[in-house]
């Protein structure tokens, strides 16, 4: 039900009235009034639609987002609908993103990609940028790969990709980042490019030492973007601010190693081809299998816990030795997921206690 909907129930006495009276002061402007109406109606009735819509309705009147976020937080597990479940996530990503809560909003934005039946990638995407300015690119990188491999939308897909190419020259995949930067400038996708990505492609060509290639994305930055923050910024006419992640020092080299200017550069070209503006989306489905990483152990009995842990809950798992900057690690991984099916796979798990991403390397 819509908050136009509520109100005109509310004026015509279809509603308690609590919640008549909470409709009436939020339109009269008194927002810390209108809270404590709808928090006294939300306490005093059962879950229902309505009674999610009241939630979030009210979270989003208070002044104090901290506040809101518990609010939230403690409302969901009586919120009866998926779609508001999927909103009440969005909201508490976006609450906590404003609190610098960094950590919370990535979880948040994950979980909202996770609700059944809303296969929201524009949470995915969000969570794998907060993950990257964290300095988990691994998990950063599983979840881009996943939006590029399965999402049908084109924006969201170029997005993606560009988030791969940094991605990818931070684990060292010099090619691959060379190749996808290349597919994205010179490619139909190049009209469609933001500035913010452009920007983003600029950096990594300057790490890359990439002349041509960095010259060729500033004239288009000032071609197309002439006013915009991102050309002020690589033109030297405004300061740069550092990220999160800048501030960690990322650079070439493996996910849990110190950042270096070598690495590995052999690969496969990473990320798919997206629908040009104006074109239709794919409709095929993806094929092939995928695993699943449930987690990553140096202790090899922590990896078997959790293994066990895994096939007590109906999966059937195994583990994977790797070596990642000279240290040896212990995945536990579910194999042989088809792909179309991996997003629903990953879902599964979040409802068993597990948190999933997709491993592409």
């Amino acid at each position: 039900m819509s908050f136009l909907a509520l109100a005109l129930l509310a004026q015509s006495g279809g509603v308690a009235q609590d919640l008549q009276q909470a409709v009436t002061l939020e339109q009269q402007g008194h927002a810390a009034e209108a809270v404590a109406a709808y928090q006294k109606w939300l306490a005093s009735n059962p879950p229902g639609p309505q009674w999610d819509e009241t939630l979030l309705r009210m979270a989003a009147l208070m002044s104090d987002p901290r506040k809101a976020v518990v609010s939230i937080l403690d409302g969901l597990p009586k919120i009866s609908t998926n779609e508001a479940r999927h909103d009440a996530y969005v909201m508490v990503g976006e609450l906590d993103e404003l609190l610098g809560n960094w950590a919370g909003a990535q979880e948040s934005y994950q979980n909202a990609s996770l609700v059944p039946g809303n296969k929201d990638f524009s949470s995915l995407l969000e969570s794998a940028r907060i993950l990257l300015q964290l300095g988990r690119f691994e998990e950063a990188s599983g979840q881009v790969r996943s939006i590029i491999a399965i999402c049908q939308d084109s924006r969201t897909v170029e997005e993606a990709r560009v988030l791969s190419v940094k991605l990818d020259e931070i684990a060292g995949k010099t090619v691959d980042a060379e190749k996808t930067m290349a597919d994205l400038l010179e490619g139909t996708l190049k009209s469609t490019l933001t500035a913010q990505n452009l920007a983003t492609l600029y950096e990594v060509s300057v790490r890359l030492d990439l002349g041509a290639r960095t010259k060729s994305i500033v004239e288009l930055l000032k071609s197309r973007y002439p006013k915009s923050p991102e050309t002020a910024v690589v033109t030297g006419q405004a300061a740069r601010f550092p990220s999160p992640a800048a501030l960690l020092g990322y650079g070439s080299g493996p996910y849990t190693g110190a950042p270096s200017k070598s690495g590995p550069t052999a690969g496969v070209p990473s990320g798919s081809g997206a629908a040009p503006e104006g074109t239709t989306a794919p409709t095929s489905r993806p094929t092939g299998t995928i695993a699943i990483q449930i987690g990553s152990y140096e202790d090899p009995t922590n990896a078997d816990y959790r293994l066990q842990d895994l096939e007590h809950a109906g999966f059937h798992g195994k583990i994977l030795k790797s070596r990642v900057g000279g240290k040896i690690y212990y995945k536990v991984i579910i194999p042989d997921v088809p792909l179309d099916k991996s997003q629903d796979e990953v879902v599964k798990l979040k409802e068993k206690g597990f948190e999933g991403f997709l491993l592409y390397d």
